[in-house]
C-alpha cells in the first residue's frame, strides 16, 4: 500500500522502468533529427508535434504505466496510477448494468503538449543527443503527478493555464486531490474476481 500521495512529489517517477529503457531513448535520438529537420516544411509544425506525440504515448508512456500487467476483465486502465474517487467507484462498485464505455478518461494531469514542447525544447538546446541524456530527460519529464484515471462526471477543466499544477487542475473533482488514490490501493481491488 502506498502513504499518502507518493505521486505528487516532486521527484517521483509515475513510470516504471523497462529493459528496453536506453533502446527506445534511442530511437527518440535517432528520430528527433528527423522531425526537427521537417518542421521547417510548410505545414510541418504540427505534423512534427503530432508524430512525437504518438511515438511518446504509443512506445514510451504506455508500456511503462504501472499495473497494466491486470488488463482483463473490467479493468481499461492501469491499477498503478491514481484515480479519483468516482473512477474507482464506477469500476469497483457497479451497479449490474454499468457500462464503463466512455465513463471512465486517462488523462495527462501535465498537459501532453506542453510534454512534447518540453521534450522538442530540450533537444534542440543539446540535451538528450544521445541514450543517456535522452533516458534521463524522458524519466524527468515524467516526474510528479503525470497520469490519472477520472470519470466523465468529474469534470475535469480541457482550458487551463501553462504550468497549472495538478493539485489545481483537480481541485474541482469530487475530493480534490485528496480523492485520488492509486487504484491498487483501494481495499475493494483486491476482493475483485479480475
Amino acid at each position: 500500500m502506498s502513504s499518502g500521495q507518493p505521486w505528487m512529489a516532486p521527484g517521483a517517477e509515475q513510470l516504471e522502468r523497462l529493459t528496453t529503457d536506453e533502446r527506445d531513448a534511442q530511437d527518440f535520438v535517432d528520430y528527433m533529427p528527423l522531425w526537427i529537420r521537417q518542421a521547417s516544411y510548410a505545414g510541418g509544425e504540427a505534423r512534427i508535434n503530432r508524430r512525437i506525440k504518438d511515438h511518446l504515448v504509443r512506445d514510451w508512456q504506455v508500456p511503462r504505466l504501472p499495473g497494466r500487467g491486470r488488463r482483463s476483465g473490467r479493468e481499461r486502465y492501469a491499477s498503478g496510477i491514481p484515480w479519483s474517487k468516482d473512477a474507482r467507484h464506477l469500476l469497483l462498485s457497479p451497479g449490474p448494468d454499468d457500462k464503463l464505455a466512455g465513463r471512465l478518461v486517462f488523462e495527462h494531469v501535465r498537459p501532453l503538449k506542453n510534454t512534447v514542447a518540453e521534450l522538442r525544447a530540450s533537444y534542440v538546446d543539446g540535451e538528450g543527443r544521445d541514450a543517456a541524456s535522452m533516458l534521463a530527460l524522458l524519466r524527468r519529464l515524467h516526474t510528479g503527478w503525470c497520469f490519472a484515471v477520472v470519470s466523465k462526471r468529474d469534470r475535469v477543466p480541457r482550458a487551463f493555464a501553462d504550468g497549472t499544477d495538478p493539485v489545481t487542475k483537480f481541485a474541482e473533482v469530487d475530493g480534490g486531490a485528496a480523492g485520488f488514490l492509486i487504484l491498487a490501493d483501494d481495499p475493494r481491488f483486491g476482493d475483485r474476481d479480475w
